[in-house]
């Protein structure tokens, strides 16, 4: 019993945590690169499910529905960018405005379809067992494409010119200029990636669970407190503090049920940044 026990934590704390790795990374991508804390990260998350969901309705595929929305999601990540971001220098007026965009697209949203859960089907029914524990195909694959993608970003960042681009972003926009990086139009492909990512997180998300529009507060003050405890900036802290978090929250669901999970996950976090106030990874300036 015991053992299935934590082969169960195991499993789906992994699974719970790769669906957080790519919403964090997403937000702490734009701040690594351009000092910037969107708080409309959450409604990316509730848009990519939502839009997903419209979609099929209308088309009946679920895969074109799901690559039109991610790029739909994207689109509206370099309008913010471009419309809002780029005319505002304060970080105060960044995170108002940003926030009251999210409020209002949540709105929006909650005038179409309601406060009811909406789910997507699955798109890989069935299960397997392993050592006792039956895992879902879907649960399953959404790991597996959460490691995928990460694995795709950080070649992206690492291997490509443009990926340079971005990292010179990130170390000095005055010196990127100078050598004839355009910084505005990294800073809304950045945007535009970070969109992306929450919306894939979403869309998974709601075909293991079920989506409301209310969702996308707790994303964003998940990816928040993540990127907090991984440390500002650091894509890799990201995805060590979204496991943290993941299989935190896991172990305590099993335990103690979901009303204590946050409760530790946060209690976590701050023992966490008292011992290491910059976060797990929080001094490389690197992305």
């Amino acid at each position: 019993m015991a053992f299935e026990l934590l082969y169960r934590v195991l499993v789906l704390g992994a699974i719970y945590s790769g669906v957080w790795a790519l919403v964090s990374s997403g937000f702490t991508l734009v701040f690594g690169v351009g000092r910037i804390l969107n708080f409309s990260h959450g409604i990316f998350f509730v848009l990519g499910a939502y839009l997903t969901i419209t979609l099929k309705n209308l088309i009946g595929f679920v895969w074109l529905a799901m690559l039109i929305a991610v790029l739909l999601v994207g689109l509206l990540g370099v309008f913010i960018q471009k419309a809002m971001i780029d005319n505002l220098e304060e970080m105060e007026m960044i995170i108002i405005v940003t926030l009251a965009f999210a409020l209002f697209i949540d709105r929006v949203i909650i005038k179409i379809y309601g406060h009811w859960p909406q789910s997507l089907p699955s798109l890989f029914p069935g299960s397997i067992t392993f050592g006792g524990v039956e895992v879902g195909w879907m649960s399953i694959f959404v790991l597996f494409s959460a490691f995928c993608i990460l694995g795709v970003l950080h070649l992206f960042i690492n291997r490509t010119q443009t990926g340079a681009a971005i990292e010179a972003t990130a170390q000095d926009e005055e010196i990127a200029m100078l050598v004839g990086v355009n910084v505005k139009n990294v800073l809304a492909l950045t945007m535009a990636l970070s969109a992306m990512l929450a919306a894939l997180a979403g869309i998974f998300y709601t075909q293991l669970y079920t989506t409301s529009p209310e969702i996308g507060i707790t994303v964003l003050l998940f990816a928040f407190s993540i990127v907090i405890l991984g440390g500002l900036g650091s894509v890799k802290g990201s995805i060590v503090g979204a496991f943290v978090v993941g299989y935190v929250t896991t172990v305590m669901i099993q335990w103690q049920g979901i009303r204590y999970a946050y409760i530790v996950t946060l209690l976590v976090i701050v023992a966490t940044l008292l011992v290491r106030p910059s976060g797990l990874f929080g001094k490389e300036e690197r992305i």
